[in-house]
């Protein structure tokens, strides 16, 4: 399990950890954010993983549900979306 796990001891840190790296701000609407969200959701495969975490207001947490971030219109431009 990631040291950053959802799951784990240190998810309260994580989470204002990721809040703090993105001021704030709610990466699909530009709102306050509240909350966390996993890009990818660990429904789909995805990891607990600091690049895989973006701060979100709870009503784009809850909109986006289980959906990917890549088939997400809404997606706040500016910040784009790095595909590797």
């Amino acid at each position: 399990m990631s040291q950053y796990s959802s799951k784990g001891k240190n998810w309260k840190e994580t989470r204002l950890l990721v809040l703090a790296r993105d001021n704030g701000i709610c990466g699909y609407c530009s709102g306050e954010a509240t909350t966390v969200d996993h890009i990818q959701p660990r429904a789909k495969g995805g990891s607990d993983d600091l690049s895989n975490l973006i701060a979100c207001c709870s009503r784009c947490n809850r909109l986006k549900s289980e959906k990917n971030l890549l088939r997400t219109q809404w997606l706040n431009p500016k910040y784009p979306l790095k595909i590797k």
